[in-house]
């Protein structure tokens, strides 16, 4: 798949990317492809906020990368994360097929709008004390009220064989 910067030829796209989400979530290093001018003044901004990224962590990039490692790695991940959420969604059409929700073909997050009087904020907080189930609100990421009973699974951390389990417990939630 061509990125959006390789079409580019007035150097106008800015193009980002993460290790963190294919060699390890706590990894925080990423890469910028940018024109030059750009990245001399993201370097000068992004200096004085962590002085450096953890000098380990650079080497086991940089060593992956040299060794040819990366994209085997990131294919893996790739796979990985398709099976889980392809998981979610089916336990989402099998426990609450009466609700919408999103089909993400990017990202690590399913989107489900509960029943229209739910409070999300007061949904993820019972679920996790009653169900050890923990979700986000999606409320943060709407403008105005608009996603007040949204709540955003996170299909990337839950091991395989929960998965169904967590979103049966959020459905005995939602029916009660």
């Amino acid at each position: 798949m061509k990125t959006l910067r390789s079409l580019d030829n007035e150097s106008r796209v800015l193009y980002v990317g993460s290790f963190s989400k294919v060699l390890g979530t706590g990894l925080r290093m990423g890469w910028l492809e940018a024109d030059e001018e750009v990245i001399q003044k993201v370097r000068f901004c992004k200096q004085p906020m962590d002085m450096c990224a953890p000098v380990t962590s650079q080497y086991l990039v940089i060593e992956i990368l040299r060794r040819g490692l990366f994209d085997n790695i990131r294919d893996k991940a790739i796979e990985a994360y398709k099976h889980k959420r392809d998981l979610m969604l089916e336990a989402l059409d099998k426990y609450l097929p009466e609700l919408t929700h999103t089909r993400p073909v990017a990202g690590m997050f399913v989107l489900l709008w509960l029943h229209e009087n739910i409070d999300c904020f007061k949904f993820v907080d019972l679920l996790l004390e009653k169900y050890d189930v923990a979700v986000i609100p999606a409320a943060p990421f709407f403008i105005g009220d608009e996603g007040k009973n949204v709540i955003r699974l996170n299909f990337s951390l839950a091991p395989v064989n929960l998965i169904d389990e967590g979103v049966r417990r959020i459905a005995k939630l939602h029916r009660e």
